[in-house]
């Protein structure tokens, strides 16, 4: 069956073997991203672009895509498609000189030719290349992650891997604090940032892994069974070989959960660890409604089933509570130093003029620094330039005007359904609508105040999680 449904001409032996290939390929890119500091650099965006969509090629030859992954593949190169054109767009149709800043420019450059919509064109076709990376990520995890098995595995990698990153994060920090990966710390010196130059975008990481980390934690306590759990750590219960393997990455998993939690308190990251709080407490209350792992119609809440759920919330909140403790102190500090009276809301002003000037069409996608500066408050501080809006969907009107809008619903309404078609049709997999849907609250939350999405790193990070996830929402169930 599965050959029917994937062209091409190599064996299954062979094609399991180029599939794993091309897993640690991709998974390989996935790491470079992230240690090489999120991959800012020209030279990582340019080598990862190549790579991804070289890989992406090779993928669609070798294996097709899949049945249930073709309508969400078509709508990620349809979103990326429409991007690409309204580049093109802005890049070659000539702005109108009555505009005071298009004025300006032309008296700086000296020149009469008439100036693009956007302000830079050339500068542009490199955030083209950035924004291309994380749609090439989601896409070849739709051709190569097809299977309820593979999905699980690669939650289970990201989840492991994620932690381990926070490990090592966490151990520089306190032993090398001056370092920042394999160089100097130059910022936020006080913060725990990752392989990430900014905290802000190191919370947003750890709070993804956080989210992926408890899902899987809650799994292995529901299919173990808490009676169970506390007798083997007891020395009173023997279990079976796979009930043994159960238990040690359970334990591992939970070891990691405490360690990414503490990571992501120690970025201070304030809009960060809020919207990560928000995103977990949405996904705990969604994981606590959700029935055990049985037939729809045979499904009953019993009494028993709701102790065991209580206690695993009172057992989580109180193993939650010891990093909470032990570092609010720093984050409570942050917060009193900083308050509402954040930078950002001083640069607000200043932003939202700059979306009034560009609109309706935009002002480029690489053309914020540039669109932005006639319009700073110099009262804000002059001692660095501004280069990314603290807000996404703010800067994302700066680029395209009102064609950011459609975007943006278009990106929203189809993750929303993906995810809720899971939770409704997989009900032994409807943890993977409920985490897409917590994931998603998560990333929204926080671009209302950073830019983190606009890190190439964590957004093919993002797009990496979101393609199994995808996987388990739209795969049909068995039987049908």
């Amino acid at each position: 069956m599965e050959q029917a449904e994937r062209p091409g001409n190599a064996s299954p032996r062979w094609r399991s073997s180029l599939r794993t290939a091309a897993l640690t390929f991709l998974w390989s890119l996935l790491l470079l991203a992230i240690i090489d500091y999120g991959a800012v650099g020209v030279e990582s965006r340019i080598v990862l672009a190549l790579s991804v969509h070289g890989l992406l090629i090779t993928s669609l030859v070798l294996f097709g895509i899949p049945l249930h992954a073709r309508l969400v593949a078509a709508v990620a190169a349809g979103l990326f498609l429409t991007v690409g054109g309204l580049v093109s767009l802005q890049s070659s149709v000539p702005a109108s000189t009555r505009d005071p800043v298009i004025a300006l420019l032309q008296s700086f450059t000296g020149r009469d030719a008439p100036i693009t919509l956007s302000m830079t064109p050339s500068d542009d076709w490199l955030g083209l290349l950035s924004v291309s990376l994380p749609f090439g990520f989601f896409l070849n995890g739709l051709l190569l992650i097809d299977t309820d098995e593979r999905a699980l595995k690669a939650l289970r990698g990201l989840a492991i891997g994620g932690g381990l990153i926070a490990l090592v994060s966490l151990i520089q920090f306190i032993v090398l604090p001056g370092t920042l990966g394999f160089a100097e710390k130059r910022y936020y010196l006080d913060s725990l940032t990752g392989f990430f130059v900014n905290r802000n975008t190191a919370a947003t990481f750890f709070g993804l892994i956080l989210l992926l980390l408890v899902v899987k934690v809650w799994r292995g306590v529901v299919h173990l069974g808490l009676r169970r759990i506390k007798a083997s750590l007891a020395g009173r219960a023997v279990l079976a070989r796979e009930q043994r393997a159960a238990m040690r990455m359970l334990l591992l998993e939970t070891v990691l959960l405490i360690i990414c939690f503490t990571a992501l308190m120690m970025t201070l990251s304030r809009g960060g660890i809020l919207a990560t709080f928000a995103a977990l407490a949405f996904l705990v209350v969604r994981l606590f409604r959700s029935e055990p792992h049985q037939p729809e119609k045979t499904m009953v809440a019993t009494d028993a089933v709701r102790r065991v759920r209580l206690r695993t919330l009172i057992i989580g909140a109180v193993v939650l509570a010891v990093p909470i403790l032990a570092l609010s102190g720093r984050l409570l500090s942050r917060f009193a130093i900083g308050g509402v009276n954040d930078s950002r809301f001083c640069l607000l002003p200043g932003i939202l003029k700059t979306v009034e000037d560009g609109l309706p069409l935009g002002s480029g996608l690489s053309s914020f620094a540039l669109a932005y500066a006639p319009n700073g408050d110099p009262a804000c501080g002059t001692e660095r330039v501004l280069l990314m809006a603290h807000n996404v969907y703010l800067e994302g009107l700066t680029a395209f005007g009102l064609a950011f809008v459609p975007l943006l619903f278009v990106f929203f309404a189809a993750l929303i359904i993906i995810f809720r078609k899971g939770v409704r049709t997989r009900l032994r997999y409807r943890f993977a609508g409920q985490l897409g849907l917590a994931a998603l609250l998560l990333v929204t939350l926080h671009s209302l105040v950073d830019f983190s999405v606009q890190i190439p790193g964590f957004a093919i990070s993002f797009a990496i999680v979101l393609a199994p996830l995808a996987t388990l929402c739209l795969r049909p169930s068995a039987g049908r």
